[in-house]
């Protein structure tokens, strides 16, 4: 829930409610798959850890805790996904 909050939250922040925000999710038994498409080309970074700043540090979760994520080009937007493998039954 923690990776899923922060991707939508960083969709919703870059389009501002001016494009609709479109959530997949894949659940295999083992792994899930999500992706947040958005109306924003710009791209996710993780960013320099900065103490003295408040925002920032959701990529570095999702990067930290998903085994794999990335971007990629959806439509006028892009796409964030991310992907935990090895989950319990």
């Amino acid at each position: 829930m923690l990776l899923i909050n922060e991707v939508v939250s960083n969709a919703v922040d870059h389009v501002g409610g001016q494009h609709a925000i479109e959530v997949q999710a894949r659940w295999n038994g083992a792994s899930l798959w999500v992706g947040v498409a958005d109306g924003s080309a710009v791209r996710p970074i993780v960013r320099e850890l900065a103490h003295t700043e408040h925002r920032g540090r959701g990529m570095r979760l999702v990067a930290a805790i998903a085994h794999q994520w990335g971007a990629y080009d959806y439509r006028d937007g892009k796409r964030v996904w991310f992907e935990i493998v090895n989950l319990p039954h």
